[in-house]
């Protein structure tokens, strides 16, 4: 699982018509096992490699070789976990440990501004005011309008800073509109303007790899219908469970 496979699979997932897109139709993690797993038992055995490949696979036009199969499969399934992996992220309600760094440096940048803020406009009631206001907020979201909040009042009262060797208003002013910005862009991610794409990407690559996947299941069943030993790597999961008596893993986004 590499970004390197996905981002050279990323011209082909973006040219399959939104109509072609399929989302999956099991569990991921049960995809990508099964997916896997052919993928190895075809490295580890030429002979089932060269007699599927006899059978005449393809892509599209493209007849399949021994040259392309391993190389497009180990991309294709490669750009799939990636994907998913990204999703899975960005749908998660934990925070990675990146984010809650920089919320914590946010958090620290605040107080900081609050202090020199205290001490350089603390004969200015109204300054005093929207202190108070802003030290009342808590959360994220309030933590972004207090930065901005901070950054517009020591903008507007540069005079007051000019004598505190300890504090740089204006770049401390401009520094905070740089952090609220990046924590907004943050929240707007996980909140869904970024979710969308990365399960939108995430479709496209399973729909890219099925394509594969089904050609080569469907080979297997036909070359190996008559050896049980084989045939077995070629059918899904889910369908070995049902025969065994035991319950499908249930189909997940």
């Amino acid at each position: 699982m590499t970004q390197e496979h996905l981002n050279a699979e990323l011209p082909a997932l973006e040219a399959i018509a939104l109509s072609d897109v399929r989302k999956p139709n099991v569990a991921m993690s049960v995809y990508l096992l099964e997916s896997n797993r052919i993928m190895v038992y075809l490295t580890e055995k030429p002979d089932v490699r060269r007699a599927l490949l006899s059978a005449g696979l393809k892509m599209g036009e493209e007849l399949l070789t021994e040259d392309n199969l391993l190389p497009m499969l180990t991309s294709r399934l490669g750009a799939a976990r990636y994907a998913q992996a990204s999703w899975d992220a960005v749908r998660s309600t934990r925070k990675p440990e990146e984010v809650r760094a920089q919320e914590d440096a946010a958090y620290d940048l605040r107080g900081d501004l609050v202090a020199a803020s205290r001490w350089n406009l603390r004969h200015d009631r109204i300054a005093q005011g929207t202190l108070n206001a802003i030290q009342e907020g808590d959360g994220i979201a309030d933590l972004i309008t207090d930065l901005d909040a901070l950054a517009v009042l020591i903008l507007n009262n540069q005079a007051a800073f000019t004598h505190d060797a300890h504090f740089d208003a204006q770049a401390s002013a401009v520094h905070a509109q740089e952090v609220a910005q990046a924590l907004r862009a943050v929240e707007a991610e996980r909140s869904g303007e970024g979710r969308e794409d990365a399960l939108q990407l995430r479709d496209r690559a399973w729909t890219h790899l099925e394509v594969l996947m089904a050609e080569l299941r469907a080979a297997g069943r036909y070359v190996f219908r008559k050896d049980p030993d084989r045939l077995i790597h070629f059918q899904r999961l889910t369908t070995q469970r049902a025969s065994t008596g035991a319950s499908p893993e249930p189909v997940t986004s």
